[in-house]
């Protein structure tokens, strides 16, 4: 985590969640002393949940739902030790520990696709001219592409933890709290639309000249704070003047309020210490039987990804395009095409042996097309509903464009023998297979074929592709998989051809 909040300017707030939850924590200790603590053992129940939980996903590799265990196990831990009395006084600072968590990057390509059709109806109600086309829009001042960047999750990430934050300190009723928060939510995301097309109008009235460089950050920036302190000036005037009521500390009019009465210690300290011990055992086990399972899995394997077998219907072929997916820490992967009389399709497979951190098919980094690619974009990411081994599923459908070129992509993934395309069942998949059986491997499996004028008659070739070849797609996928097996313990490391 700590980590993520170094690199990542979106999560770069993290820093501030632990100091801030203390001293809400701190200025409740008047109402902590005054409260009985006692050790109430049901929060074992919960915590063995969590336990479990923090295991399946160590299991599956899924970092933020283990970081939202870990997060969750401290709250529980202090009902666990305190009791329901205490932790009913500092719920909402305890709460307030999970915007520590880097979480929210699901939220990237709907917020992307939101703001590309608000900024492109705010340009049509302007009377600008547009051409759009998924995410990108051509204007005929310039073309612009709506990038992870323009998403606006960053705003809406900070602007919902300043929102709660503001919201508990200024409140006293559910109501008004609720509704703050909502707004704290709805703002930045209608507000980076119009930060979207301020922008945008910016450098089309100024022939390209402004908001097109260092500016174009700059002008988010400030439209965000203008936005954030608007909203917290109209929320004043909602504010509840007694709501420092039963509080240390300082009040927002300035005075100080210093209570040092003691806090009153547990009743039976034996009871206290066996409360601790078996909430830490709990949590033990389960981090080392995901410790066994995980290093079980770690045999090193040397692959080779056959191709394909023809068909009947379609034979090997050259590539037909430059373009490739990042799949990264793959164990090996395969790129071919495939023809008919009338038909090109082009297949990437990336095998995983082995799925650990930094090596697993279901990560957020292996993408059809990196961000701010020098030649290619990726127009949309949808689900479309595809046969699999004749039974209805679905696929993630991408087009993407480059200057002369334009391709329709499906993807999906192979886990342990089953066709996924919901990553979260993927995971659990993989978390499953780890924990009962010895099969781990995994496979990013993409088919990709020239977007014709007709998006129909293109979907239609990749699924003939599927019913024809998935067969013998399956057969080098579970030649890879025997490989995996019969290596030996002592095997040299991966080979990443």
């Amino acid at each position: 985590m700590f980590a993520i909040w170094w690199r990542s300017e979106t999560f770069s707030h993290g820093f501030f969640i632990f100091p801030i939850s203390g001293w809400l924590i701190w200025r409740k200790r008047a109402q902590l002393a005054e409260s009985r603590a006692n050790t109430d053992f049901r929060a074992l129940i919960l915590l063995a949940f969590i336990g479990i939980a923090w295991m399946l996903a160590d299991l599956a590799d899924v970092l933020v739902a283990k970081q939202l265990a870990i997060i969750g196990a401290i709250p529980t831990i202090t009902w666990l030790l305190f009791g329901w009395n205490r932790i009913r006084v500092i719920a909402f600072p305890l709460a307030f520990l999970f915007f520590a968590v880097p979480i929210g990057e699901g939220l990237i390509q709907p917020m992307m696709q939101f703001t590309a059709a608000f900024t492109v109806q705010a340009l049509k109600l302007s009377g600008v001219p547009v051409y759009w086309e998924g995410l990108l829009l051509s204007l005929p001042s310039g073309n612009w592409s709506i990038v992870e960047g323009c998403s606006g999750v960053r705003y809406l990430i900070a602007s919902t933890t300043l929102g709660c934050l503001y919201a508990y300190l200024t409140y006293q009723t559910p109501w008004r709290r609720v509704l703050f928060v909502a707004a704290a939510i709805a703002v930045p995301i209608v507000g980076n639309g119009l930060r979207a097309y301020l922008i945008i109008m910016v450098a089309h009235l100024s022939d390209m000249r402004l908001a097109v460089g260092v500016d174009h950050i700059l002008y988010g920036w400030v439209f965000f704070g203008v936005l954030m302190l608007g909203l917290f000036w109209l929320g004043s005037f909602w504010r509840e003047r007694d709501q420092d009521k039963g509080e240390s500390g300082p009040r927002f009019d300035g005075s100080l309020v210093i209570d040092i009465s003691p806090t009153a210690l547990p009743e039976r300290p034996v009871v206290l210490a066996t409360g601790l011990i078996a909430g830490l055992l709990i949590l033990a086990i389960t981090s080392a039987w995901a410790a066994h399972h995980e290093d079980a899995s770690k045999l090193p394997a040397s692959i080779n990804l056959l191709p394909p077998l023809d068909t009947p219907a379609w034979v090997t072929d050259e590539r037909f395009t430059d373009w490739s997916p990042r799949y990264i820490g793959s164990t090996a992967e395969f790129q071919g095409a495939y023809h008919t009389k009338s038909d090109r399709v082009g297949v990437y497979l990336a095998f995983y042996a082995t799925q650990r951190q930094g090596s697993e098919v279901v990560n957020s980094q292996n993408v059809m097309v990196e961000q701010k690619h020098p030649v290619w974009t990726q127009i949309y990411l949808r689900k479309v509903p595809a046969h699999i081994r004749g039974q209805k599923s679905s696929v993630y459908e991408s087009e993407l464009v480059s200057r002369g070129e334009k391709l329709l992509a499906w993807h999906w993934y192979w886990i342990a023998g089953q066709h996924l395309s919901n990553p979260f069942e993927a995971k659990l998949r993989e978390a499953f297979v780890k924990l009962f059986g010895a099969d781990n491997s995994g496979a990013g499996i993409v088919i990709f074929t020239r977007r014709g004028a007709e998006l129909a008659k293109s979907r239609a070739v990749l699924q003939r592709f599927i019913d024809d070849m998935l067969p013998n797609i399956e057969a080098t996928l579970a030649d890879a998989k025997e490989q995996v097996i019969s290596v030996a313990p002592d095997a040299t490391e991966p080979d990443n051809s």
